[in-house]
């Protein structure tokens, strides 16, 4: 989970994204104060819901920063080769696709047919534009992935 440090270096990028101040005292930093912030500043732009997934948003993006910060120092610059764009990665693709659309005709789909198909699509590509464009999609459903967990456990 976030940390105080972090959670104050996410409402840094808040301020600055939203251009508002927001006092030191824990309290204000809430999901609720942060909405009702963004009321303010924005005037109906932004529901207490759409900051508060705004918040956590940006608490992934940090744990992903972390998580990327632990790599660098175990694994250094890595700069292999994509080897992406061969023919039997564009053959995996249309099967990875196939068996996603399956999936979600037959049982309703999974999170492993959706993130399978979108990897499987970004290990098709060959054009760097479209490669980075798919692996921005990679990235998206596994934060989508991690906010239904989430959701879940506090369902739970």
């Amino acid at each position: 989970m976030t940390t105080i440090g972090e959670a104050n270096a996410i409402q840094a990028v808040l301020r600055y994204i939203l251009g508002w101040s927001i006092e030191s005292d824990a309290a204000e930093g809430s999901a609720g104060y942060l909405a009702q912030r963004a009321q303010q500043a924005l005037g109906t732009g932004l529901s207490r819901d759409e900051v508060s997934v705004l918040w956590r948003r940006l608490t992934y993006i940090v744990e992903v920063g972390r998580e990327r910060d632990r790599q660098w120092r175990r694994m250094g610059g890595m700069t292999p080769p994509d080897g992406t764009g061969t023919p039997e990665l564009r053959e995996a693709a249309g099967l990875a696709m196939r068996a996603a659309y399956e999936s979600f005709r037959d049982d309703g789909g999974s999170w492993v047919a959706v993130l399978n198909e979108a990897v499987a699509k970004a290990f098709a590509e060959d054009d760097l534009v479209v490669l980075r464009e798919r692996l921005v999609i990679v990235a998206a459903h596994v934060l989508c992935w991690i906010e239904a967990i989430d959701r879940r456990e506090h369902s739970s």
